[in-house]
This record gives C-alpha cells, structure tokens and sequence, in this order.
C-alpha cells in the first residue's frame, strides 16, 4: 500500500501484533531487511515474541504475556499469520466519520486491500529476510536495548512434541504470490512479485468465499487477519476456518488440528474480562492516536479535538474486535454494550501463551502441566537466535499495502 502515515505510533504492532499480531515496520523505514543468518528455531518449533501496543494492553488485562506466535519451517522458512496496521482515513473523513478503511478494493498489483475487519496478506509464508523485517522491523536482534522499534521481548521458541509434522503439512499447501506496484516513469506501472513473502492458501469451506454454497465442500483460498479471532475464534481450533478469517495463533491451532486430528482446548474468558479488555484496546488506541497527532503525523490537531477523532478511533477499535457491525463501520460506543457483541457474553480464544501452555489443553508445545493444581515445568523456551553469516533479503510487506 502507498500511504506512509501508518496507525500505530513507534514501538507499537498490531500482533497481530493489535495481532498480532504482526510486524513492527513503521512509517518511512524499511519493510524490506536481509536477515544475519537464518534463525535457531528449528523446523515445526512455535516461535513468539511479545511487542507494546494495543494487543498487549489487551493480553494484559487477561494476564497474558506474547502478542505472537510464528511456526517456524526450518531454518530459512516461517509461516504465521498477521497483518498491517490498520489503514487511516483522510482527515475530512475521520472528522466527519470513520477514522479508519473499511472499504476493501482489489489493488493495482491484484493484491487484495486490507481492511479492518479483514487484514491481508492473513497466513502467509516467508523467508528469512522477510521474517526478520516482521520481527525488528529498523532495529536487529542485537539492538533492542537502545532502539524502540523493535518488541520487548525479541523471541523465544518451544520445539514441542512431533510439531515438524506441522511445519511438513503447512509447507505442502499452495501459496500465491504477494504483488508489488511500482509507478514509472509517465506513471506506468510495473507489477513484481515480493521477495520472501507468498500468501498460503488454507482449504476452507466454500461458502466462505460465496455465501449459500453447499456445505462439505472446500476451496483453497488465501485466509485474511481477523481482530475477532480475538473475541470467538469458532471453529478453527476444529480444523474448520471460520468466515472471518484467522489470527496467528488460531492459525497455528487449525494446522495442528489438519494435520494430526488433535484439537487444542480454547479458554474462555468472562463478561467482566471482555468489558475490560475492550476498555484496554479503547484506551490504548486512543493514546496511540493522541500521540500521532501531537508528532503532526495524523490529522489536523484543532480538527482532531473539535470532532474527538482519537476517542472514535478507540471505538471503531474496540467495536471491532467484538464485531459490532461485521465490516468494523461503527465508531460510536456500542462495544460497552454486551448486546451489541458477535458470539455471546464470553470470550473463547486461543492466544499466543495459550499456545506454550497447559499440557492438558493438548497443545503440542506445551511448556507446563498441572500436578494437585501446581504448574510442573516440562519445556523451558529457548532464546531465539540469529546466523552471523548467509543473510537473506526479504519483505514483510510491501508499499503497495498500503493504498491512498
């Protein structure tokens, strides 16, 4: 896409990041790295790192620490699946309306638009170069102490148990190529395919793609970033991707369930715990914004504080992780309400410390079990590591993400 003004202020991602999720390349830096080396983690480990933003802020409130989870492919390859920064509108729209895109086009390249409520490229797969981008974004591994783009915690990986059956599965499925547009001279454009970034395309049913299809039958398609992953992840612990889409670590649950027959056990959160972290999502969303526009980087400050655009974009926000409208339009409060929630009161989910957690929940990367209501350690995640030498180039993402 080619808008340079991205969302999220410095040291903020959306993993997902917000999932998920996602990568930390900010406004005017590269998006684009050539890694060290190839990492540590080796092929079918589920590899996480954990970066300050609104998914944190979220995660905090139900005493969660990552904010994503990768399946690592071996030493040059990496699945997971994430998404850009939410996209703003133009400043006359978000004062007058909606501060963020809702509206999805297919894009000069033929890749799809991101929007809010559906995050592309979703699941995807990349090299190391592009893996290194998503992660450190302009900082590197060995940087982080000083530089604040980058996560707090810059990766740690659990091999787990047969997980390289995982990987092998994932590895097999069909990718598609992410496009790149570039504007020439007169304005001609030429199209390229991005280096070290293809979408994987999940069989799902098919009447995720056209509603009223018959049921039992499947089509592969590539699979958008869904916020509401977050609020109900459906039936993608069950092998099944649900119509909105996957996060990253209900992406890595439905793999398992395809590939070994084994679910893993989602959590389920309370009322009381969805109302706060919807607060959470709220406010930091709202600082975030309040922090843009101060810097000049969005909006017009007296047009900001006139129309109260940084609190309407901790509503659309917050609306749309419990998908008050399915195409996360409303920018009012509805989210206080629980009436207005998708999927009932509660919460069930699968999140990245799920995903290192309880034995029993039948995770195969598992880090502790329960013995007389004690948690026993029985995997200690190792610290992600980097190749001095045999760097890779890739990319994350690419401009053309980012329309406007």
């Amino acid at each position: 896409m080619m808008s340079r003004t991205r969302f999220v202020l410095v040291a903020t991602t959306l993993s997902l990041a917000f999932a998920s999720s996602a990568g930390t390349a900010m406004a005017g830096s590269k998006r684009c790295r050539t890694s060290p080396g190839n990492w540590n983690a080796p092929r079918g480990a589920a590899v996480v790192t954990r970066t300050p933003g609104v998914v944190s802020a979220i995660f905090d409130v139900a005493d969660l620490d990552f904010t994503h989870v990768m399946l690592s492919g071996g030493s040059s390859t990496m699945f997971h699946a994430t998404r850009p920064d939410p996209k703003q509108n133009s400043d006359l729209d978000a004062i007058v309306g909606r501060p963020f895109h809702t509206d999805g086009k297919v894009l000069a390249s033929g890749n799809d638009d991101s929007t809010l409520s559906a995050g592309h490229p979703g699941v995807s797969r990349l090299n190391m170069g592009a893996t290194y981008a998503s992660i450190y974004g302009t900082c590197s591994h060995a940087s982080l102490g000083t530089c604040s783009h980058g996560p707090l915690d810059a990766g740690k990986f659990v091999t787990g148990t047969g997980t390289a059956a995982i990987a092998t599965f994932v590895a097999g499925l069909p990718t598609e190529p992410v496009y790149e547009a570039i504007a020439g001279w007169g304005g001609q454009l030429s199209i390229y395919e991005t280096a070290g970034l293809d979408r994987v395309r999940l069989p799902q049913p098919l009447s995720n793609v056209v509603p009223g299809a018959p049921s039992g039958m499947e089509i592969s398609v590539a699979t958008p970033y869904s916020f509401f992953q977050f609020k109900n992840l459906g039936t993608a612990h069950q092998g099944t991707v649900p119509p909105d889409g996957l996060a990253c670590s209900t992406f890595l649950a439905w793999a398992f369930k395809r590939s070994s027959g084994t679910t893993i056990t989602p959590t389920t959160y309370s009322s009381a715990t969805v109302h706060a972290a919807l607060t959470a999502a709220h406010d930091a969303t709202e600082d975030l914004c309040k922090d843009k526009v101060a810097a000049g980087d969005w909006f017009t400050e007296i047009g900001a504080e006139i129309a109260n655009v940084c609190d309407k974009a901790g509503n659309q926000i917050a609306n749309c992780f419990v998908r008050t409208d399915p195409l996360c339009k409303d920018y009012g409060e509805e989210y206080k309400s629980s009436a207005n929630w998708a999927g009932g009161l509660t919460a069930t989910v699968i999140a990245p410390d799920h995903i290192l957690g309880n034995e029993a929940t039948g995770t195969p990367w598992a880090t502790y079990r329960k013995v007389n209501g004690a948690k026993v350690t029985i995997a200690t995640p190792a610290v992600l590591q980097w190749a001095s030498q045999g760097g890779v180039y890739g990319c994350w993402e690419t401009d053309e993400h980012w329309p406007g």
